[in-house]
């Protein structure tokens, strides 16, 4: 009896030695979800905990679980100790609008204990199921048919007439949209030299351009009407030559003694008031525009003859 007891003592003895017991390892990590079943929008807490020695380095960090499937409300980190081991890790809360059953994946933490290599652990994966908010109520919302109800014949004439008047009325303003008349052009009217020198003679005579004091403005635009004009004429290049070229071209040309007189005059008395600020008299001024008009009028060609039977045979049938 003493033998017996004496071996039971001896074996608890060694069972109980640090030679036997288990050594605990240097990292573990775990991941777990406070409800595996949630319904849609519904917040759940996912932690995942990583329990260390002290001589071990993380070299990673937790990462979040997969953005496409869950939202992400809150996220929460804690750091602890427990005698020799540090425990820390982090809480996501998490929700999710899709129905089904979900995979959390392993997280994957690197580490390295002490001086040795680098080392990788990995948690348990953890299953998700996130049922429709109504599962497992009774559904009230389904009715019975109700009976047809029959129409009226009148009625139904009625309805029919009304549907072709609305067709009509359709078809009617679709045509006027898409097939609208074109608009009548009117044709563009092309006026002679003369006439478009004279109305841009007449708008510069009935500006303001004098009484504000912009004489050599105003004569700029003088002198330009007339040159525009006897370029168009004669077919000289009478925009870029100077006034002593101009009348040097007018040798060539069939133009009146009286008539090149006053395309001289007018010209070199608008190069004065560009050039040398000379201001004319009102008086001048006046003389000037008259004669700028004279120069256009007196320098129309000449109506060949079929051209003047034609107007006269209008003036006959009173055209």
């Amino acid at each position: 009896m003493r033998l017996s007891l004496l071996y039971l003592v001896a074996v608890l003895a060694l069972l109980g030695s640090p030679a036997l017991a288990e050594e605990e390892p240097p990292i573990t990590v775990t991941a777990e979800l406070d409800r595996a079943f949630i319904t849609i929008g519904e917040p759940t807490t996912y932690t995942v905990t990583i329990r260390r020695r002290k001589d071990v380095k993380l070299l990673s960090r937790i990462d979040a679980p997969s953005s496409d499937v869950f939202k992400i409300r809150k996220i929460k980190e804690f750091n602890d100790e427990d005698d020799d081991f540090i425990v820390s890790g982090r809480r996501f809360e998490l929700t999710t609008y899709r129905l089904g059953d979900f995979i959390l994946d392993s997280v994957r933490v690197e580490y390295r204990v002490g001086g040795g290599n680098v080392e990788q652990i990995e948690t348990n994966r953890i299953f998700l199921t996130v049922e429709s908010v109504a599962k497992g109520e009774e559904k009230t919302d389904i009715r019975g048919v109700k009976g047809t109800t029959s129409i009226p014949r009148h009625f139904l004439w009625l309805i029919i007439l009304i549907v072709l008047v609305a067709l009509l009325a359709g078809g009617y303003f679709a045509y006027r949209k898409f097939h609208k008349t074109p608009d009548t052009v009117p044709p563009e009217t092309i006026l002679s030299a003369e006439e478009e020198a004279l109305n841009r003679l007449s708008e510069l005579f009935d500006s303001d351009l004098i009484r504000r004091g912009k004489v050599k403005e105003y004569y700029f635009q003088l002198s330009e009407i007339l040159r525009l004009y006897l370029e168009r004429r004669y077919t000289i290049m009478a925009v870029e030559l100077t006034t002593f070229e101009i009348m040097r071209e007018f040798k060539a040309v069939d133009v009146k003694t009286d008539l090149r007189a006053k395309i001289s005059e007018v010209l070199e008395a608008a190069d004065l008031a560009k050039f040398a600020k000379w201001k004319p008299e009102a008086a001048t001024i006046v003389s000037l525009n008259k004669m700028s008009k004279e120069i256009i009028n007196e320098s129309r060609p000449v109506l060949t003859e079929p051209a003047e039977a034609e107007q006269g045979a209008e003036k006959k049938v009173g055209i």
